[in-house]
């Protein structure tokens, strides 16, 4: 919605001024976060208050919108949040902040954290509670499928990564978790088993920049910042042509290297994921199409990547002067 109210370089440069929230308010962004990560939906809550103070019919249109059934649009709601001028004060409150406010850390988290899927986890939760009746049972459903087709829409998501998330929620669900810790286990153990006579050259990540790149230690922090809201299989692959196409390492690099040393750097706080999900990502990415352009050319992953090029290489290049 927002970025329907802006032409696409100044809806870019308000992506970026979020970061550089977020970057400057660590604690309050991560306390919004954990808000909606609880169980209670206390982070929720407040979101809805925020919606009904800034648009007024806010509630009696979501109510009519349930007793839709099975609906497939919020085209009502859209409306009414256009009339209200709903893109222009989000904007304006992140311009001009005010004391408490909840809207600078709730855009960074839809924007940047995995909002949709905590939003898609909270409905499922709901949707399987005994006391819900069918009527609440298929507002929830709606909603599950309007947030899934809305994120691939705005191409904040990928059909691959639901497929994944999907995974996630069926294993914790189930009682094969034990199962898979070991097989994960067994395979980090033969991942790490070296042939005889040929022990293995580790790098660290810094190891791994280019000789061009003239602040090594503030680009490690710059990845480690986007590593934080961003480290599925796909975010990982689209950082590493990222940084290639950036000429910010040193080529080539294979994806168990670069993957080791982002869990090496950043292991302790961010669950990096196995490299062979990374390896299907990146392949998928660089799948020629026709006219010699790849996947990761086109469309919302062309978009995505550039969007991580201009966050590295934001404020100065890394790259000393030739």
């Amino acid at each position: 919605m927002i970025n329907k109210a802006m032409g696409q370089a100044e809806y870019e440069a308000f992506k970026a001024k979020l970061r550089e929230w977020m970057e400057a308010h660590p604690e309050e962004y991560a306390a919004f976060e954990e808000s909606m990560n609880t169980r209670d939906m206390a982070g929720c809550q407040a979101v809805l208050l925020q919606a009904i103070a800034l648009i007024p019919q806010y509630r009696k249109l979501t109510a009519a919108k349930a007793n839709e059934g099975l609906f497939n649009h919020v085209n009502e709601i859209e409306q009414a949040a256009q009339d209200n001028d709903l893109a222009r004060k989000l904007i304006g409150e992140c311009e001009q902040p005010v004391a408490g406010s909840p809207v600078p850390a709730m855009l960074c988290w839809l924007y940047f954290g995995k909002s949709f899927e905590r939003m898609v986890e909270h409905c499922e939760e709901l949707r399987r509670t005994p006391e819900l009746g069918y009527f609440q049972k298929i507002t929830m459903s709606a909603t599950i499928r309007l947030l899934i087709a809305r994120s691939i829409k705005l191409g904040l998501r990928t059909r691959e990564e639901w497929k994944a998330h999907r995974e996630a929620m069926r294993l914790a669900e189930s009682d094969q978790v034990l199962d898979w810790a070991m097989e994960e286990s067994s395979s980090d153990k033969n991942d790490s088993k070296r042939k005889p006579g040929r022990p293995g050259a580790t790098r660290s990540l810094t190891e791994m920049f280019a000789p061009t790149v003239s602040r090594p230690e503030e680009l490690r922090r710059k990845i480690g910042t986007y590593l934080l809201t961003r480290h599925t299989q796909t975010d990982i692959a689209r950082l590493k042509i990222a940084l290639e196409e950036l000429r910010y390492l040193t080529l080539p690099i294979p994806i168990k290297p670069f993957r080791d040393a982002l869990q090496e750097e950043y292991g302790r706080e961010i669950r990096i994921v196995h490299e062979r999900g990374i390896q299907e990502a990146y392949s998928r990415l660089t799948e020629p199409l026709l006219a010699g352009k790849s996947v990761r050319d086109r469309g919302p992953e062309a978009v995505a990547i550039r969007e991580i090029k201009d966050f590295l290489s934001e404020t100065n290049s890394f790259n000393s002067s030739e």
